[in-house]
């Protein structure tokens, strides 16, 4: 049997991850953690994210000319949250429920996966702490964020880096088993995985290094081709600078000998100061008392 009711739309529609919905007040509700009445509303999947602003809105204008309510049917719960998801048509339920049911029954049992049994999943929700995995068991497994940063080597931050390095919700990954313990599936990347990434990680490296190298080494060229420039600049002697050091080099060269004569010469006022080492006081003073005959 299908559980239905009558809701009222309270809010029009809204794009949530890659689906637009609309939220009914079902008149249904939850006790929270404190103790309190808390109300929960019904939220419809209107259609895919690309859908048309207009058809929403068309949808939703029906709706909200519905005086009695809109006939409601749960298609989904979520006990973990608090949470559920109403259709509006009872055979869309009746197929989704059976495709569902198919689904499950092609599911294989959790408790049976091995470790380092690899598989391929898709990425059905992504957490700070990592992503969990949909490898066709009846539980989702959990890839940790520690994982994905030890395999790009280097930090990833949370549901924006996790995204970035390419497990966004939807995406497909294979993965290994690398532990399944009371009902915690855990994954890591295969080997095969981890050494084609760590070979594409060197040959980026290697490129960036190269480039580097490659702007150090034009950098250092740039340098010295400005140092030279510099020097040049600095011993640059012009014609007419040129023409003149010239002049001044002939007349220094043809200048005439030095025909002083010693008349004319300027007298060394230190020359009678020359044997002044030889020199006795005392016989000058007897000379010049003319004692010295005594």
């Amino acid at each position: 049997e299908f559980c239905w009711f009558s809701g009222r739309l309270i809010l029009s529609f809204n794009v949530l991850a890659h689906n637009i919905v609309a939220f009914f007040d079902c008149g249904i509700g939850k006790i929270d953690t404190t103790g309190e009445w808390q109300i929960v509303n019904g939220m419809m999947r209107l259609g895919r994210r690309n859908m048309k602003k207009s058809v929403a809105q068309k949808k939703c204008s029906r709706f909200r000319k519905k005086e009695n309510g809109v006939e409601l049917y749960v298609s989904r719960i979520f006990p973990e949250s608090g949470k559920f998801e109403v259709m509006t048509n009872l055979e869309d339920l009746d197929d989704m429920l059976q495709k569902s049911k198919e689904e499950k029954s092609k599911m294989v049992s959790a408790s049976t996966l091995q470790v380092n049994q690899e598989l391929e999943g898709t990425v059905v929700k992504v957490e700070p702490y990592g992503a969990f995995i949909d490898v066709g068991a009846n539980r989702n497994g959990l890839l940790h964020i520690q994982k994905v940063a030890d395999l790009i080597g280097s930090y990833v931050d949370k549901e924006t880096g996790l995204e970035e390095a390419g497990l966004e919700r939807g995406a497909r990954v294979r993965v290994m088993v690398v532990e399944n313990k009371k009902k915690r599936l855990f994954f890591d990347f295969p080997k095969d995985v981890k050494e084609a990434t760590a070979k594409d990680l060197q040959i980026k490296q290697d490129a960036e290094e190269k480039e580097t190298e490659e702007k150090e080494k034009k950098k250092k060229e740039a340098a010295e081709e400005q140092e030279k420039k510099a020097q040049a600049a600095e011993n640059y002697i012009s014609d007419e600078e040129a023409a003149a050091w010239a002049e001044f080099a002939a007349i220094g060269s043809s200048a005439p000998a030095d025909d002083t004569s010693d008349d004319d010469k300027e007298e060394d006022p230190y020359a009678n100061y020359a044997d002044y080492d030889n020199y006795d006081e005392e016989n000058d003073i007897e000379d010049s008392l003319g004692l010295g005959s005594y």
